[in-house]
C-alpha cells in the first residue's frame, strides 16, 4: 500500500474516531508493524505508570489531538531508527483509561 493511501484510510478511522480491529489491521498487517510513524499513529514499546511517563504520555495525546488526532499503538519496539519495529507486547489492564481521561 502506498504511503499516502494509508494515511488518507489512517485519517478516515479519524474522523469517524473508529476503535476497530480494522486500525489495527492497516498498521500491523500480517503481524508487521507499517515501518515508519507520522502525524496519525505513533509506536510506543510499554505503558509505565510513573509520574514522568504518565506526563509523557499525556503529551502524545495532545500532540495528536492538536494536529490531526490519530493513534498511540503501545507494544510496539522499535528495532532499526525510524525503519523498523516489531512486536513486543503489553500486559494485560496495564493502562488506567480513567486516569488518562482525567
Amino acid at each position: 500500500m502506498k504511503v499516502m493511501d494509508l494515511k488518507k484510510q489512517i485519517y478516515s478511522f479519524v474522523q469517524a474516531g473508529n476503535l476497530s480491529v480494522d486500525v489495527l489491521e492497516l498498521l500491523i498487517p500480517n503481524g508487521q508493524p507499517v515501518p515508519f510513524e507520522c502525524e496519525l499513529w505513533d509506536y510506543k514499546e510499554s505503558y509505565e505508570e510513573d509520574a514522568h511517563d504518565y506526563n509523557k504520555t499525556v503529551r502524545s495525546i495532545a500532540s495528536l489531538y492538536n494536529t490531526y488526532g490519530g493513534y498511540l499503538l503501545y507494544g510496539i519496539r522499535e528495532v532499526v531508527k525510524d525503519t523498523t519495529y516489531e512486536l513486543a507486547g503489553v500486559s494485560q489492564g496495564g493502562i488506567n483509561v480513567q486516569k488518562l481521561k482525567g
